[in-house]
């Protein structure tokens, strides 16, 4: 993944603090990250934030607003982190319905995504 905007996600399980740092830590050893870390506010998201102040990586959030669009906020969310957030590659740590959805939208578009505990997706 050459990268410097990079978009996190994880599933509802969220997945450890460990596994999220270690990836982190596998990722920067291998590519800059200068420009942006950008994730979408879950509360498991808390230690991917920490990890880029600590590193003076800058981050960026895009809240979940279910008060404006209901029950499908996180597939706007999903959209909001794929068009807007404009990353150059994805660290997908674990899956779920939501997680699947943003990666459907990333492979549309082009997107490489990193699964380091995972399968790989392949990107057109």
């Amino acid at each position: 993944m050459d990268s410097n905007r990079v978009l996190i996600c994880g599933g509802e399980a969220g997945g450890s603090p460990h596994a999220c740092l270690k990836a982190l830590g596998q990722l920067l050893s291998l590519r800059k990250i200068d420009v942006a870390l950008i994730h979408g506010g879950h509360p498991h998201a808390d230690t991917a934030q920490r990890w880029a102040a600590s590193n003076g990586i800058d981050h960026i959030v895009y809240a979940l607003n279910v008060r404006r669009h209901g029950d499908n906020a996180w597939r706007h969310l999903n959209r909001l982190l794929i068009e807007h957030g404009n990353p150059d590659g994805i660290v997908a740590l674990n899956g779920g319905q939501g997680i699947d959805h943003l990666l459907s939208l990333a492979v549309r578009e082009g997107i490489p995504i990193w699964m380091p505990y995972g399968k790989n997706v392949k990107t057109p």
